[in-house]
């Protein structure tokens, strides 16, 4: 038998520790690190995930190079039966445990009317909401005319929501001028070019917002037929 499981180390500078005064930098591993492989867990059989997750738990903890400053289960899912494994395995294993267990972040989630109509889901919102949004489509349409639509799955369309992330993220984006952004540009592009093969199956959509001739607002999403999953976007 065999456990998989992903683990990435990253060394970071406690603050208040600069190199110069012969601090060590903090030792960070991370279980199923982000741009690493995003919720990974352990690939093993049900039964034996106590004690395996005992094993991995002893095992860093007696790590011979030095102690983890921290083992970091962000990406476990949290109805991922493992996080409590884990979660148990080190407070029972460590001699101080010093397990905390924090919310992260929120998913927010919308639910859309499903008649799809647009002044049912503006009455689903708050007074404010709707004013708002009133407002600025009001601002909107007093440029030009507003229109959404799909784009073909070509190596130029896919240029076009890069070009758009962009400009919203900067640096902060997929695709900044990095060996990071390079594959991520790789990607998109790969993945149009197989989707415009699949035909009339094609799942993936890429779309535009313009307003009068100005291109605005760029999206990614993904449509099985049954529901659209939004992915990302950009904006001017």
């Amino acid at each position: 038998e065999r456990l998989v499981l992903a683990l990435v180390e990253r060394r970071l500078t406690a603050p208040g520790s600069p190199g110069a005064s012969g601090a060590r930098p903090g030792r960070t591993v991370f279980m199923g690190a982000s741009y690493h492989a995003d919720y990974a867990t352990f690939l093993c059989h049900p039964a034996d995930l106590p004690a395996v997750a005992e094993a991995v738990a002893c095992e860093l903890l007696r790590d011979p190079v030095g102690t983890w400053d921290a083992i970091d289960l962000r990406r476990l899912r949290h109805d991922d039966p493992v996080l409590g494994a884990v979660e148990g395995a080190f407070r029972g294993a460590a001699p101080e445990p010093r397990v905390t267990v924090t919310q992260e972040d929120v998913c927010p989630v919308v639910t859309l009317p499903g008649s799809g109509d647009w002044e049912e889901y503006l009455g689903m919102l708050g007074k404010k909401a709707r004013h708002e949004i009133r407002r600025k489509l009001r601002r909107a349409e007093a440029a030009g005319p507003v229109r959404f639509r799909e784009l073909p799955l070509t190596s130029a369309s896919a240029d076009a929501f890069i070009a758009l992330h962009q400009a919203r993220w900067g640096a902060q984006g997929l695709f900044p001028d990095t060996a990071d952004g390079e594959r991520g540009r790789r990607f998109l592009h790969r993945l149009t070019e197989l989707e415009s093969m699949e035909g009339t199956d094609a799942q993936l959509v890429l779309g535009e917002v313009a307003v009068g001739d100005r291109v605005v607002f760029a999206t990614v999403a993904f449509d099985d037929g049954a529901t659209c999953y939004f992915y990302n976007a950009g904006m001017d």
